[in-house]
């Protein structure tokens, strides 16, 4: 007996073909990796509770494991390790061609794929030094949380891979979203519209002025105090010949992003730490196209330029500065996210983005646009709200 159609599976977003019959049995082909993958996650749709919670080391990357008290399991394990060769050459991948938002090739989920041996590995020791926690039939959900997680980081921007390897307590492998969210609505109050905003010193500056300067401000001026939060530096930045303006590297970086005492030269740093000059909308490598067009003769740069579709300054006088003598801040720029002029100053890392001059020029009119509606639309309100007043005003007379 024949059925007369097929089945089709679906288990976590993908579709597996179940067996078809209509001219008799039809062999099935899965991919390497497929049936564990389809085991791992039956066994998670079947199981009530989560067994794991994760960390990330901020020195080393690597992956610790925790269990659901926050306790460490002595187990930890090298992301790269896990996933498949042609996983990491696509994330580490570089392009250098702009490209529209639709046209773009991104690291999707269906692109990361795992080393099943090597999962294996980490899943058995998990469950051979920890025998007192997990049962035999406990291999199918370890294994899937462990995917889970490393597939859900892989694909965060590197400022959200920072905030996550900063955060001191461990997350579930569904929870990774969630706990960003959490980190960022600390962070970012998105309501100050100057672009820096002072710390302790500017405060006790603006006390002194104003006749109000504490005991606190005069110990911040005399360089006793961090010029960020206000407490008390360490002994060893108070020796002879010891010059120190913050009390630790934390205070050091926030300050010299917020306070703007260095300018816009270690913010640019601090994001090419991260994001190592690639524009977060088109996708392009906007450090090493710099390098490409840096290294060619003047007469070779307009072509490299063009078949990269990178749009060109319009001034003339513009375009042969870039041609005759490129620098880095012509090819990238550091964004504010939410803008400056609509609440986003004084901001971390996290309000901020890598844009390729082109997109960062697109992303600026239309800031402009938005600024200018809302001009007219305050104006308009404005002016109706005159006219409704002036009308009131000649009936009650």
């Amino acid at each position: 007996r024949k059925p007369l159609s097929s089945s089709v599976i679906v288990i976590d977003g993908e579709k597996s073909c179940g067996t078809s019959f209509k001219n008799g049995p039809v062999e099935q082909k899965s991919k390497p990796n497929e049936n564990l993958w389809f085991a791992t996650s039956a066994a998670a749709i079947h199981h009530k509770n989560n067994l794991l919670r994760f960390s990330v080391s901020q020195n080393s990357g690597r992956v610790a494991i925790f269990d659901t008290n926050g306790n460490s399991l002595c187990i930890n394990f090298d992301i790269e390790d896990v996933i498949n060769q042609s996983t990491g050459e696509k994330i580490l991948e570089k392009q250098v061609k702009r490209t529209t938002l639709y046209q773009r090739e991104t690291v999707s989920a269906n692109d990361v794929s795992f080393d099943d041996s090597k999962v294996k590995d980490v899943t058995g020791r998990l469950l051979r030094e920890n025998t007192k926690l997990f049962g035999t039939g406990d291999e199918g959900q370890v294994c899937f949380e462990i995917r889970s997680f490393v597939k859900s980081f892989i694909l965060l921007r590197e400022v959200e891979k920072k905030m996550i390897s900063e955060y001191t307590d461990p997350i579930e492998h569904a929870k990774l979203r969630e706990v960003l969210k959490k980190i960022l609505l600390t962070k970012s109050t998105h309501s100050e519209i100057q672009r820096y905003a002072g710390g302790s010193k500017e405060r006790a500056i603006d006390n002194l002025n104003n006749g109000k300067e504490t005991e606190r401000d005069k110990l911040i001026l005399a360089g006793t105090c961090c010029s960020w939060c206000g407490q008390q530096k360490p002994s060893t930045s108070l020796k002879n010949g010891v010059v120190s303006t913050y009390c630790s590297q934390t205070c050091a970086e926030e300050g010299r992003l917020r306070r703007g005492t260095s300018g816009s030269t270690h913010i640019r740093e601090q994001l090419f730490c991260l994001e190592r000059g690639k524009c977060q909308i088109c996708g392009i490598d906007a450090n090493a196209l710099f390098l490409r067009i840096k290294s060619l003769q003047p007469p070779e740069r307009l072509n490299s330029l063009c078949n990269a579709n990178w749009k060109l300054p319009k001034t003339r006088a513009a375009l042969e500065r870039l041609l005759q003598s490129p620098k880095e801040g012509d090819f990238w720029q550091a964004d504010h996210i939410v803008p400056v002029a609509e609440g986003g100053g004084s901001c971390g890392l996290e309000n901020l983005r890598t844009l390729c001059t082109p997109c960062h020029q697109g992303e600026t009119q239309k800031l402009t646009f938005r600024l200018r509606l809302n001009d007219r639309f305050t104006s308009s309100a404005t002016a109706s709200a005159g006219e409704c007043s002036g009308k009131r005003n000649i009936d009650l007379v």
